[in-house]
């Protein structure tokens, strides 16, 4: 199973992932809260999806950490369009990001890099809803990472600013399976996918663990 919310392009993954491993043996979903249903009726089954999934959900072991060039992890990043933006008063501010986490452990995320608990926490689905968000000012500020950022500032014209960083590097996708239940074979296979595919997933590459 397969939950990397961002830019992703869902079926592009699902046939990419049809190729590689066979039709109808995985799930490839656009939202945190639709792979957490499929995982209470396939609880062995192996997930891709953010490190930090896996850091707040427990019971999985990181068999292959996703790469973007020679980093496996960068920091994450909290961006506003304004200078009236600090870190004394984001609390009370809008804040967007994508959930990748789903609704609790977002929070959990955010307490641990950022230490501070956002009252408005506005969750995306795709990257590009967080500059719609900050361009109509539903949102005051944005969490994103180090690649999420680049991205962004090369398709907005606003006068963004970083406000804070996380206070560690975070991990990029995750290949995982449930402790105790390897799958060799799989693991090969998805550490062989085509370049093409680790791109939809937001990688260039696996590292094994």
């Amino acid at each position: 199973m397969v939950c990397i919310p961002g830019k992703q392009n869902t079926p592009s993954i699902q046939s990419g992932l049809d190729g590689l491993v066979g039709q109808g043996k995985t799930l490839v979903f656009g939202r945190i809260k639709d792979l957490e249903g499929a995982m209470a009726t396939a609880p062995d089954a192996a997930i891709i999806a953010s490190e930090s999934f896996f850091k707040y959900t427990g019971g999985y072991t990181i068999a292959l950490a996703g790469k973007m060039g020679g980093a496996s992890s960068g920091k994450y990043l909290l961006v506003a369009a304004s200078k009236e933006i600090t870190m004394d008063n984001i609390k009370d501010k809008k804040v967007g990001i994508v959930d990748f986490l789903g609704k609790e452990r977002i929070s959990l995320f955010i307490k641990e890099y950022f230490g501070v608990d956002i009252k408005m926490l506005k969750r995306a689905n795709k990257e590009e809803d967080l500059l719609t968000m900050l361009g109509i000012e539903a949102a005051d500020a944005i969490i994103v990472s180090n690649f999420q950022y680049k991205e962004i500032l090369s398709n907005t014209k606003l006068p963004l600013t970083i406000v804070a960083s996380s206070s560690s590097n975070v991990g990029l996708a995750g290949f995982a399976v449930r402790s105790g239940k390897a799958d060799e074979k799989l693991k090969k296979t998805i550490q062989n996918a085509p370049a093409s595919l680790l791109k939809e997933i937001g990688i260039t590459g696996w590292e094994v663990r």
